[in-house]
């Protein structure tokens, strides 16, 4: 454990940099001059979204999330010490609240970057190691300060190092020494923005998290800053033990390994799979012929383990289309964000990070849909749908963020939605709660 004195010195050598999303009514010109007149610095303002400025230490930017007839601003800093940053956070906070005002779709970006010189560091934090970094995380901590029910926003997934998983599980021997060297060519370290922690960006030289966000972020203050400094003190245990793992932490990981191999284990073969889950129906071209399942199950067992796995699915109809090469899920519940990729759901319900995935009849929620085809029949809430294609009717979203290619017609029931691209059928409705950005797209 770190004594106050530690602490000091690794806040001290940490750096941060924010990018706040807030909605006002005043003009961006005007906003800019309250920041940069509260927090002693320039202040760029951009007319709708602009990427070529990146700001700096001494200039700050203010731009349009959307385009430059929205009211959605987002407000970036560049880096800067401890200190300085988080009275940047606090004082850009009370402007916000001020001039503005923050719903659900809103948050806070915090990029953290540390002098591992100066604080012992093993290693750079370009060399993190990432793994270990998450187990030994008390995100169960920050998660009840952001995953509240008093917010709609999505819920941020707990234990993103549950996630990762070896790319050919029933042929790769896992052991904990395995699991603690986390080979990249045996495994895969998922990305998704569900995820508390974005670590891409470890390359140049930071870390950003996306904990801090939904209605009125900019009031909880001591939150915010907790949130960070549990980060920060996190980031800088492991970089002094990057490659050594305690006691707690060895024990995590055998529990993990074993609670892993016994669910590959269980899921080998179709016999051991309706064993250990008897509520699991497995169909070959809809048959439910046992030698027609059995020869072919090694085509399609990967794809079983990552929808009981990671999906949590207990009880499904699951069918195998050997003419299309794609798993058809009916009757199942995935509750986990999981992340998801060519899969057909029908009368499912369904939380996840889906890509190339048919959905019909389901009920969407807290979700990110993206290259999807959307049937009919389906409930869509709290989601985001990127360039997805409609080809029935019946289908409703609300409280939804869209961008679709105008050449692809949407066609929903709409409430109280955010459409930034997007033309729709004549079935369509659309009420006056949503908002429609370019509609002449």
């Amino acid at each position: 454990m770190y004594t106050e004195l530690d602490k000091t010195k690794i806040y001290e050598n940490s750096s941060l940099s924010f990018s706040f999303e807030f909605k006002s009514p005043v003009r961006r010109r005007d906003i800019a001059s309250k920041l940069s007149k509260n927090l002693g610095k320039k202040v760029n303002w951009f007319k709708g979204v602009d990427e070529s400025f990146k700001p700096n230490r001494e200039i700050f930017k203010l731009s349009n999330k959307y385009n430059a007839n929205t009211k959605t601003f987002v407000f970036e800093t560049g880096f800067m010490p401890y200190h300085d940053a988080i009275h940047t956070m606090l004082k850009s906070m009370n402007i916000i609240d001020h001039f503005g005002y923050t719903d659900d779709r809103c948050e806070v970006k915090v990029n953290i970057s540390m002098n591992e010189k100066n604080i012992d560091a093993g290693v750079h934090i370009s060399k993190l190691n990432k793994f270990k970094y998450l187990i030994g995380l008390d995100e169960e901590a920050i998660l009840k300060d952001w995953n509240t029910d008093s917010t709609e926003r999505h819920k941020i997934n707990e234990n993103q190092y549950f996630y990762v998983h070896a790319k050919d599980p029933y042929n790769t021997i896992i052991s904990s020494s395995l699991v603690e060297r986390l080979d990249p060519q045996l495994f895969n370290f998922p990305h998704s923005e569900f995820f508390g922690h974005d670590f891409s960006h470890l390359g140049e030289g930071y870390l950003t998290i996306n904990y801090i966000g939904g209605k009125d972020y900019q009031k909880r203050k001591q939150e915010a800053t907790s949130t960070i400094n549990t980060i920060i003190n996190r980031l800088s245990e492991t970089l002094s033990n990057n490659y050594k793992y305690s006691v707690n932490e060895t024990r995590k990981i055998e529990k993990i390994v074993d609670e892993y191999r016994n669910t590959v284990k269980s899921t080998k073969t179709p016999m051991l799979l309706k064993s250990n889950y008897p509520n699991i129906n497995m169909y070959f071209d809809l048959k439910s012929t046992a030698y027609l399942i059995e020869s072919n199950y090694h085509n399609f067992r990967e794809k079983i383990f990552e929808l009981l796995v990671f999906g949590g699915v207990k009880e499904a109809n699951i069918n195998w289309d050997n003419e299309r090469k794609i798993i058809q899920v009916k009757d199942a519940k995935i509750n986990k964000n999981v992340i998801i990729e060519n899969f057909e759901f029908y009368n499912c319900i369904v939380e996840a990070d889906a890509k190339n995935c048919v959905f019909s009849g389901c009920t969407i929620k807290n979700s990110k849909l993206e290259n999807c085809d959307i049937i009919s029949s389906n409930y869509i809430k709290n989601s985001k749908i990127l360039e997805c294609i409609y080809h029935g009717s019946g289908n409703d979203i609300s409280n939804s963020y869209i961008d679709n290619d105008p050449k692809n017609m949407i066609d929903a029931n709409l409430k109280n939605c955010l459409v930034t691209r997007g033309n729709f059928k004549l079935s369509s409705n659309v009420d006056k709660d949503t908002i429609i950005l370019n509609k002449n797209s």
